[in-house]
């Protein structure tokens, strides 16, 4: 904290605004990984058609597979299963695909 006063000494409310987030991240960390797991369902709960691949409006998904610090592991990892979740095919078209192959 010395050091981020010490950068920012012209500054403070920089400063301010960094600690509140620092604090807060745990709190974010967690709803975000909340709000992934929802969407692990989301199609069956809803009703809706699976989605094959995401749209451009989940691309946040893809981002947050890829944030890099200790402090968003478990938030990368939850975007990373969730899109590896949606990258397999239903198991009854495995089946099917499995099904029709010759031996």
């Amino acid at each position: 904290m010395a050091a981020l006063v010490k950068a920012n000494a012209d500054s403070l409310d920089a400063v301010v605004k960094t600690a509140i987030a620092h604090e807060a991240l745990k709190a974010r960390s967690a709803l975000t990984i909340t709000l992934l797991r929802q969407l692990y369902d989301f199609p069956e709960r809803f009703g809706v058609a699976p989605l094959r691949e995401l749209p451009p409006s989940l691309d946040v998904v893809t981002e947050l597979a890829q944030i890099e610090g200790r402090a968003y592991k478990e938030v990368a990892l939850t975007a990373t299963q969730f899109g590896l979740n949606k990258a397999e095919k239903p198991f009854d078209e495995a089946r099917l695909t499995l099904a029709s192959q010759p031996y």
